[in-house]
């Protein structure tokens, strides 16, 4: 395992680190929205049910793709927790508590106070 030498190559690890993950967080969620994008149509009755098939297919390659991510996610994080430390797998879980905390309570209560 190579472990970096200076502060130089820890900040250099620290920012690809980052930039990959942040890729590979925005990649699925923007062809999931590119998907699910709609506009108003006016068209003719037989145009109208293509479309709503199309429609209906777009949703249902959503619902697969967007199935199939959180499986993904799931599974890795089984893996993650399957191969570390006891110790490490209780840092990593109160961490996660806490995110979830700040996302379903302290966000939307902040801002009902807030607004």
């Amino acid at each position: 395992r190579c472990e970096p030498a200076n502060l130089h190559e820890r900040l250099g690890r620290v920012l690809a680190v980052g930039s990959l993950t942040m890729i590979f967080g925005i990649l699925p969620s923007k062809v999931l929205s590119k998907l699910h994008q709609r506009d108003v149509v006016v068209c003719s009755s037989d145009k109208w049910e293509r479309q709503l098939r199309l429609w209906k297919m777009q949703d249902r390659i959503i619902f697969i793709a967007g199935g199939a991510l959180i499986a993904f996610c799931f599974f890795y994080d089984l893996v993650f927790i399957a191969n570390v430390t006891p110790e490490d797998a209780m840092a990593w879980y109160i961490a996660c508590i806490t995110a979830l905390a700040q996302t379903l309570l302290a966000v939307p209560l902040l801002m009902t106070i807030i607004i």
